[in-house]
């Protein structure tokens, strides 16, 4: 599992299972990656939105 908090949101938390932890680990960063980058996008999209 990992979490990120991102300046002025609620945590976002992420699992992977894998047969590594090395596995697990690349899988978790992959999905929090683009779970921030999707958070961010929806962002900058009611930003642009009010605008």
């Amino acid at each position: 599992m990992m979490e990120a908090r991102l300046e002025g949101r609620q945590p976002v938390a992420v699992t992977h299972h894998a047969q590594t932890l090395d596995q697990a680990v690349d899988g978790a960063a992959d999905k929090l990656c683009r779970l921030i980058d999707s958070t961010l996008g929806r962002l900058r999209d009611q930003k642009s939105h009010r605008d």
